[in-house]
């Protein structure tokens, strides 16, 4: 698979924030079915766990990096 289609298929930290806000205004319209909020529901919390999956590489490598700054060693990590 190249990696055009892999970023097709998970959202970047942003776009899953943007889209999460997206379905909390279609949960909160009058207009939501009971189904419909479910389908909301699981699809948002999807896209949490993707965030979350995301967030922690980049906290991971800015651990790694820092580790690098403070000891000038890439090799040392300080986690």
């Amino acid at each position: 698979m190249d990696e055009k289609k892999i970023k097709e298929q998970k959202p970047g930290i942003e776009e899953s924030f943007q889209r999460l806000d997206e379905l909390l205004c279609e949960l909160e319209s009058q207009d939501c079915t009971l189904e419909r909020s479910f389908q909301l529901y699981e699809e948002g919390m999807k896209l949490i766990a993707s965030a979350e999956k995301q967030i922690e590489k980049v906290e991971k490598k800015l651990r790694i990096l820092k580790g690098e700054e403070e000891t000038g060693d890439p090799g040392h990590e300080d986690i």
